[in-house]
């Protein structure tokens, strides 16, 4: 499994309007799940990783292929408008997933 994580200031306020730019067109097919935190102390510092079902050749395959990279274009430019910086913090193998014991 992989995670990608991405760390942005947005434009104040415009969270929401940030979100809905964010939602792609059509979903990667490896793409489990996702999370958007807010800074506690400030809700225009976003934080975004989501989590793909593919090894790094995999991964690589999809993020290089010309229609997924057209619409990747396209999803950052309609968040554009809402950041005002973005650094992808790259691409993770997770290795371990770690819970708590049950109970019982």
């Amino acid at each position: 499994m992989l995670c990608v994580l991405t760390h942005r200031r947005l434009k104040p306020g415009t969270y929401d309007e940030f979100r809905a730019a964010w939602q792609p067109n059509e979903w990667w097919p490896a793409f489990r799940s996702g999370y958007h935190l807010q800074s506690a102390d400030d809700p225009d510092e976003v934080i975004s990783f989501g989590f793909y079902d593919a090894t790094l050749d995999e991964f690589e395959v999809i993020r290089d292929d010309p229609r997924w990279l057209e619409a990747e274009d396209e999803r950052l430019r309609r968040m554009a408008p809402f950041q005002l910086s973005a650094k992808l913090g790259g691409v993770y193998e997770v290795v371990e997933e770690i819970s708590p014991p049950s109970a019982g």
